[in-house]
């Protein structure tokens, strides 16, 4: 006889990523598929990766005035982050 797995596919994927060993990397994938809208084409293309550890986003960039313009703007960057995530999940960004 067989058994019946009744759940609906979106239950099943809420479930797998409220998983703390998907959680970051479902978020990071978020911040890196938002982050030219969220900073606009420009920035965007001097950026050339974005990564996450610990609630701390490290950017990096490819140019040396624009990681000191964006130094200053730390603070709104982790805000624009944690509202497009919805929640407050980015404690600090880094820019290197």
């Amino acid at each position: 006889m067989k058994k019946h797995n009744d759940q609906k596919i979106k239950d099943v994927l809420q479930e797998l990523a409220g998983q703390r060993q998907f959680r970051g990397k479902l978020k990071l994938t978020k911040i890196q598929s938002s982050w030219e809208t969220l900073m606009g084409p420009k920035i965007s293309s001097y950026t050339s990766k974005i990564s996450l550890r610990n609630r701390t986003v490290y950017i990096d960039l490819t140019s040396a005035p624009l990681k000191q313009e964006l130094s200053m703007a730390k603070a709104q960057i982790v805000e624009r982050l944690n509202e497009e995530l919805g929640e407050e999940f980015v404690k600090e960004v880094v820019i290197r």
